[in-house]
């Protein structure tokens, strides 16, 4: 299985890395779901985060994080790649 571990000077995960699957929920739920996109956002990364509590603790104590730690994880499916107006 493939993992992606995250870092700073405090603690670390690891997360599995997300399949299409998850990565398509995700886009449906953000477009069906009327709720706090925070919420989602937090229930995909402790979904694939190997230690859950130490996680959700984190993010209670540092709630900040989350959109940092979202954002490295699903990186690696697409999540920042940038584009450019290349003709107009």
């Amino acid at each position: 299985m493939d993992f992606i571990k995250i870092t700073n000077r405090e603690i670390e995960f690891k997360f599995r890395r997300p399949t299409k699957a998850e990565v398509k929920k995700l886009f449906d739920d953000f477009a069906t779901k009327q709720g706090n996109i925070s919420t989602i956002m937090e229930t995909a990364v402790l979904n694939l985060c190997e230690d859950k509590k130490s996680l959700s603790e984190f993010l209670e104590r540092k709630p900040g994080a989350l959109p940092a730690i979202f954002n490295k994880v699903f990186e690696e499916v697409g999540f920042n790649e940038n584009f450019l107006i290349a003709e107009k």
